[in-house]
């Protein structure tokens, strides 16, 4: 097993187990602790890898938020992980957050005075994707935590009582989010409640102008 901070920047990544065993890392003291140990002879495997946020640092910078967040995945094994093609057939080797409420909020899209900002989370860095000349590239996916309260659907009192219909394709939330929202269409109308309950739609011009 290599010793911690080692000349070959190896880090450990994933423990598999076998009669129902799991690895849980514990990197400050650099030992792996097996739960759920209940039978003998029972086989563990680790697997160590190099540090992700060497490359990625080295091509995107070290004050760039994807460096940032790959710094993090190399030693935060609670709250993120990385798909591995050993255990999934996946090859990207994407990082994601896990966890039931891992610190991923971030404060984006704010005004020129640093105010008004919007609550978003990052979802995971995200690999091998191709832009418009066929390079490929890693990018932040993040997700904003609310556009705000919309009724799913909102129709007349004699559709289903006044509260919509529950299919995506003909209710109303599917225009708000495939057209006003996606395209940043201002204006028009919003619902926000039963019994055709109109809202303004806000401002969504530069809602989705995301980069890093």
């Amino acid at each position: 097993m290599p010793e911690k901070d080692n000349d070959e920047n190896l880090v450990f990544d994933y423990g598999e187990c076998d009669n129902g065993a799991y690895i849980l890392w514990n990197n400050d003291s650099w030992v792996p602790l097996v739960k759920n140990l209940s039978k003998g002879k029972t086989k563990c495997s680790l697997y160590f890898r190099k540090k992700e946020s060497i490359e990625i640092c080295n091509k995107y910078g070290n004050d760039s938020a994807l460096c940032y967040v790959s710094r993090l995945g190399d030693n935060d094994y609670i709250n993120m992980a990385y798909d591995h093609a050993s255990a999934n057939g996946v090859e990207d080797n994407n990082l994601r957050y896990i966890g039931s409420n891992p610190n991923n909020y971030i404060q984006f899209n704010c005004d020129e005075f640093g105010n008004n900002c919007e609550k978003w989370r990052i979802i995971g860095l995200i690999n091998n994707i191709e832009d418009s000349s066929n390079q490929k590239n890693s990018y932040l996916k993040i997700i904003r935590d609310s556009i705000g309260n919309y009724s799913w659907d909102s129709s007349i009192e004699t559709v289903n009582n006044g509260y919509g219909i529950n299919e995506w394709s003909q209710a109303d939330i599917e225009n708000v989010l495939n057209n006003n929202y996606l395209n940043s269409i201002n204006g028009g109308e919003c619902f926000g409640g039963n019994n055709d309950s109109i809202l303004d739609c806000p401002d969504w011009e530069n809602w989705l102008n995301i980069s890093f």
